[in-house]
């Protein structure tokens, strides 16, 4: 009875050591996952402060003719989207959600999009997210599959959306950029990461979904 009892107690200090091991071991990989996360979108949110910043925004004016503006800026979006394969669009949103400059990037190739296919977002959530937040502030969207024309994009493209008030100089209101990032890439490196591991990686938004 007495050797039981001993058998016993060794079994369960066994188990709370490998239960603690487990728990340490666990703990290291989500923390390893969170720092990962912080450095992924380091970058995405300092590109999206900086080109908010373009200096065509300084001279717009709501309801005025800003075709020169707009050619400025296209150009710059143009050159800054030659080095960001890892975004899928660049746009800029006058502050009637009208996108007035989409940059698109497929494989390496940039593409202006013409104004004839200039679609109103005034009713997607990172416009109405983005258009109250205070200067240098940026909204990042939940994971989901990007859409065009309503339509879910095939293959499926799973897609991250930054974006930001932008201000002129008279600090006026006059849009929002948005980038899309292609969150793609960030999933595989998550998954890399636990493939030595028996627990299942799972990233959540702030509703727990």
């Amino acid at each position: 009875m007495v050797c039981s009892f001993f058998v016993l107690l060794i079994y369960l200090w066994r188990v709370d050591t490998i239960l603690d091991q487990l728990q340490l071991r666990e703990s290291l990989h989500v923390e390893l996952s969170s720092e990962t996360l912080t450095r992924i979108f380091s970058e995405p949110i300092s590109d999206t402060l900086i080109l908010s910043l373009s200096s065509g925004f300084g001279e717009w004016t709501k309801g005025a003719d800003n075709t020169h503006l707009e050619r400025e800026l296209t150009q710059n979006f143009l050159g800054f989207s030659r080095f960001k394969s890892h975004y899928d669009q660049i746009r800029f949103l006058d502050h009637t959600g009208m996108e007035r400059i989409r940059i698109n990037i497929q494989s390496g190739e940039t593409q202006v999009a013409f104004s004839s296919i200039l679609q109103n977002k005034s009713s997607r959530y990172y416009f109405y997210e983005a258009r109250h937040l205070n200067f240098n502030e940026v909204y990042i969207s939940p994971l989901d599959l990007n859409k065009e024309h309503g339509e879910i994009e095939q293959p499926f493209k799973p897609t991250i959306r930054l974006s930001t008030p932008v201000f002129n100089t008279d600090n006026e209101r006059i849009g929002v950029l948005v980038i899309n990032y292609q969150a793609e890439p960030m999933l595989q490196r998550y998954a890399a990461l636990h493939v030595d591991t028996e627990s299942k990686l799972m990233l959540l938004n702030s509703e727990g979904y």
